[in-house]
């Protein structure tokens, strides 16, 4: 992974400490270990460990993602020849040994204060440097979450947005609030992973980072690509490190992604993203213009509001048109501001609060939007939400879906797959294809009419018919 310029590759860090946190919690649960003797079903190898069935789900397809197994079409998971000797313990390539090695510097890769973040560092640079074997795409995947934390830290210190310019290591040692010798591993780590270019001690990002971090598509690039990753190290990291117990018991590390418990994230998720509306918003006009929402009014029900470009859209697509925005309280505090913005409040009737307990049978509107919210929903809770969401609808009247959603074979897109697992570990709910989508609208009574994946989310519009 490491001394690549590749946009690609380095984007894949942002996600690294996710495929760590995956690998080492499937390792020490012996999860795989049955796969050795003969293909199994996600369900059987929950019954024979006793395991939490999405714990041990998001797990295998996360694993499918990185080619260590692979599913069949009875829905079976086999080990890849390949990596068959990491997951054997009679096998002189096991990985268990590595796995419990490189999951016990876990917290303390959390915080750069830490007193072993260094050693951490230094560790998994070690460990990328021995010779390689068979498996050595297992250690560096058990590593990986050493270089998500060293781009975190060279966030949090201002490293990545000073080195938008060439930079000389001498002022930066200057400005520095920890040890010369952790600065110095972090630029080498940063330099190694294709990140930072250094020459003579001057310091500039490559233009490979510049591309990853989303230059010419998101304004400040650098600054929303580090805010990202400090969020997600505030509000996932800890929850991740749990995955192993999350698995075992069933019960998430946290509620990050829980329904009525999430407002504190989904205020800062809005705050950090606000850079991606002008992207979002072109978007969503788009779609607007589809539906033909400038032809006639609409009365619109947004069930998660965040940055407020689907209700801004249609609202924009006809002067007639109304918006009543649900959403937490933090989190709708700041879509006002994000709608005032665009002088578009008087459109606009406010409903803070849970969408769990939201009276959806109280009005039927034209257009009822689910912005990114059915992922949060657990999934023995979701066959009744959506039910109530439906009565929200006119008879003839849309809704429409835009949310993270699985390629209907479970495989990808893998950036999805490694969300699911984040969403395990803090009380959200399970991803699904756009089938499984389709599938659940026709049981509540809606016809799906389109379905597609857009730049930026994917999209599912069904009508009650």
């Amino acid at each position: 992974m490491l001394e690549k310029q590749d946009p690609t590759r380095i984007q894949r860090l942002f996600n690294a400490h996710v495929e760590s946190s995956l690998l080492q919690a499937a390792i020490k649960l012996k999860l795989l270990e049955p796969l050795l003797k003969q293909p199994l079903t996600p369900e059987a190898l929950a019954e024979i460990h006793g395991y939490d069935l999405q714990g041990v789900t998001v797990i295998l397809r996360g694993l499918d993602s990185l080619g260590l197994v692979s599913r069949n079409s009875q829905n079976e998971y086999q080990l890849s020849d390949k990596y068959r000797g990491a997951f054997d313990p009679e096998h002189d390539a096991f990985s268990g040994p590595a796995a419990a090695e490189a999951s016990q510097f876990w917290d303390a890769a959390a915080e750069i204060k830490e007193a072993q973040f260094e050693s951490l560092i230094c560790l998994a640079l070690d460990r990328q440097d021995q010779k390689k074997t068979a498996t050595n795409g297992v250690i560096e995947l058990l590593w990986g979450y050493a270089w998500t934390a060293s781009l975190m830290a060279l966030a949090e210190l201002g490293i990545l947005e000073a080195a938008e310019r060439p930079y000389h290591r001498s002022d930066l040692m200057a400005r520095s609030s920890i040890p010369a010798s952790t600065l110095n591993t972090l630029l080498t780590v940063g330099q190694r992973c294709g990140v930072l270019h250094i020459i003579a001690d001057e310091i500039a990002l490559t233009e490979a980072a510049n591309v990853a971090f989303g230059k010419g598509t998101v304004k400040n690039h650098i600054h929303w690509i580090g805010q990202r990753l400090l969020l997600d190290r505030r509000h996932f990291w800890h929850s991740l490190g749990q995955l192993m117990s999350c698995v075992s018991s069933g019960e998430p590390a946290s509620k990050h992604s829980s329904p009525g418990e999430n407002d504190a994230f989904r205020r800062t998720f809005i705050t950090v993203n606000q850079p991606l509306r002008p992207l979002l918003q072109q978007v969503s006009d788009k779609v607007a213009l589809a539906l033909k929402a400038q032809k006639r009014p609409f009365h619109i029900l947004e069930i998660g509001a965040g940055i407020g470009n689907w209700g801004m859209a249609l609202a924009n697509a006809h002067a007639d048109s109304r918006v009543t925005a649900v959403d937490t309280e933090g989190a709708l505090a700041e879509t006002q501001r994000i709608v005032a913005h665009a002088y578009l409040s008087e459109r606009y009737t406010w409903q803070p609060g849970n969408i769990m307990t939201y009276p959806y049978e109280a009005v039927q509107y034209d257009l009822v939007v689910l912005n990114e919210v059915m992922h949060t929903i657990p999934p023995t809770h979701l066959p009744n939400w959506l039910t109530q969401v439906t009565k929200a609808v006119k008879p003839g009247g849309l809704l429409l879906i835009a949310d993270m959603m699985l390629d209907n074979n479970y495989a990808g897109p893998p950036r999805h797959l490694l969300a699911g697992v984040k969403l395990f570990v803090s009380g959200g709910g399970q991803l699904l294809s756009m089938d499984d989508h389709s599938l659940r609208l026709q049981q509540v009574g809606l016809s799906p009419i389109h379905m597609s994946r857009l730049p930026t989310t994917d999209l599912i519009i069904a009508r009650n018919s």
